[in-house]
């Protein structure tokens, strides 16, 4: 009984059809009670959807997020109670939906809503255990331990995005000064971006050239220390590798699931 309830109010909330729950109501004014809990859900989850992509929102403007966040919602339901993080799939839907009417806010709406997914996931993620610090290097280097072996990882609260426009820059206006600059221009420039989080604020910033192969190669599969640098030096100085490794160092940015096994 509780599964064909809850099947049918799930229903309900999306159709507004009362049909399906004929059987649990008694009396027609509970009809209008049940109005109030679907009107209380949509409103939730589109505030939900407007807080978690706050971006997208100024993209798209008021009128046009909140319709296409119904539509949305009607076809991803929550599956928590918190709300926390809702919208895995929205940057897709987002890009699916406008496509027919406007091509070019598609994919600029969808490449925003993907920085907005990217900084809260960062926001919302804990903190990786095994990152490496300059600490760490010390001791395991005081303790004779071979660190070019060391296979090397992207933290798994670090965000690494790949962008076909370069929408970096506007994302980072908007969210700063919360409105749409006088004009919005945005070419094919391909660009990396990189979240992560430094004392409880996320941070991010595009790639240069060198960061983007080095964190490619993080990202891409567990590779040893000494085997991302020769290949790095190759087409870098060992200078730029080293200022790199440091930086990455400091911010938290390199992590290795040798370095318990290590000690």
């Amino acid at each position: 009984m509780n599964t064909d309830y809850f099947s049918s109010f799930t229903e309900y909330l999306r159709t507004g059809n009362t049909s399906d729950l004929s059987n649990y109501l008694e009396a027609f004014e509970n009809e209008e009670i049940l109005s109030v809990y679907r009107n209380g859900f949509y409103k939730s989850c589109i505030e939900a959807l407007a807080s978690n992509f706050p971006v997208t929102k100024i993209i798209l403007g008021e009128e046009k997020f909140n319709f296409l966040a119904v539509q949305y919602i009607d076809k991803n339901l929550p599956k928590h109670g918190t709300l926390v993080g809702y919208g895995n799939r929205f940057s897709h839907f987002l890009k699916k939906a406008i496509y027919c009417n406007n091509p070019q806010l598609s994919e600029i709406s969808y490449e925003i809503s993907i920085l907005d997914k990217a900084w809260l996931d960062c926001l919302n993620s804990k903190s990786e255990a095994f990152k490496l610090t300059a600490e760490r290097i010390i001791k395991l280097t005081q303790a004779d331990q071979n660190i070019t072996q060391l296979s090397l990882v992207l933290p798994s609260d670090v965000q690494l995005i790949s962008l076909s426009l370069n929408s970096f820059e506007l994302w980072l206006s908007i969210k700063e000064h919360e409105s749409l600059p006088m004009q919005v221009s945005l070419t094919q420039q391909p660009e990396k971006v990189i979240f992560w989080q430094n004392q409880g604020q996320v941070i991010g910033k595009t790639l240069s050239s060198i960061e983007s192969l080095f964190f490619t190669k993080l990202a891409s599969n567990q590779h040893c220390f000494e085997s991302i640098v020769d290949e790095i030096n190759k087409a870098y100085s060992e200078e730029d590798v080293s200022k790199l490794f440091s930086a990455c160092l400091e911010n938290g940015l390199i992590a290795s699931p040798d370095i318990f096994a290590l000690k």
